[in-house]
C-alpha cells in the first residue's frame, strides 16, 4: 500500500516512498491517470478561461476581494514586495511650496517652553496657569481680584467699595 514518507523515520527512502504514493493517481509524466471507466468524472476540471472566484474557498474569495480594494498604485508607482508604495519628494506635487506656505516655527505659539507673545489676544474661555486660575470672562465695571489660592474672579467695584482715581495731565 502506497503511503507518504514519515519525517524522522524514512531516512534515505523519501524519494522512493513519495514516488510510489504519487504513482497511484499520476502517470510518469505527471498527468492524472484515467479511471477504469475512462473518465476523470468527479474531479475538478479547470475551465479554459481560468478558475472562477465562485469555485474558490470563501476565505480565498475574501482575500481576493480585499486585494481588489487595496491600493494598486500611487502617482504611477506600484507597491513593492512588502506591499508598501514608496514615493519620493518629487512625486508629491507642490510639496515644497505648500510646506513653505505653512506657519514657520518662530511665528507659532508652542505648548511648552518660555515665549514672549506680542499683540492683543482675546480669550473666549478662562485662563489657568500655575498659581492663578481665571475661569470667567470680564464684566464691564468689574475689577479682577484673586484670593490667597490664586482663584481669580471679577468683582463689582462699587459693591466692594473700590474707587479709582485717574490723574490726567
Amino acid at each position: 500500500m502506497a503511503r507518504l514518507p514519515v519525517p524522522g523515520s524514512d531516512d534515505d527512502q523519501w524519494g522512493s516512498i513519495l514516488n510510489n504514493f504519487l504513482s497511484v493517481e499520476h502517470q510518469a509524466n505527471g498527468l492524472l491517470k484515467i479511471r477504469t471507466d475512462g473518465t476523470l468524472s468527479g474531479f475538478y476540471a479547470k475551465p479554459s478561461g481560468g478558475i472562477p472566484a465562485a469555485d474558490l474557498d470563501s476565505s480565498v474569495q475574501a482575500s481576493l476581494t480585499r486585494l481588489d480594494a487595496a491600493v494598486q498604485s500611487v502617482n504611477g508607482k506600484a507597491p513593492n514586495g512588502s506591499g508598501a508604495v514608496v514615493i519620493a519628494e518629487a512625486d508629491i506635487a507642490n510639496l515644497v511650496a505648500d510646506l513653505a506656505a505653512k506657519a514657520n516655527d518662530a511665528a507659532t505659539v508652542h505648548t511648552t517652553g518660555d515665549e514672549t507673545i506680542a499683540g492683543t489676544k482675546t480669550f473666549t474661555t478662562g485662563i489657568v496657569t500655575p498659581g492663578f486660575k481665571l475661569t470667567t470672562l470680564p464684566v464691564a465695571g468689574y475689577v479682577l481680584t484673586a484670593d490667597a489660592t490664586g482663584q481669580a474672579s471679577w468683582q463689582d467695584s462699587a459693591a466692594q467699595g473700590i474707587a479709582f482715581a485717574v490723574a490726567l495731565g
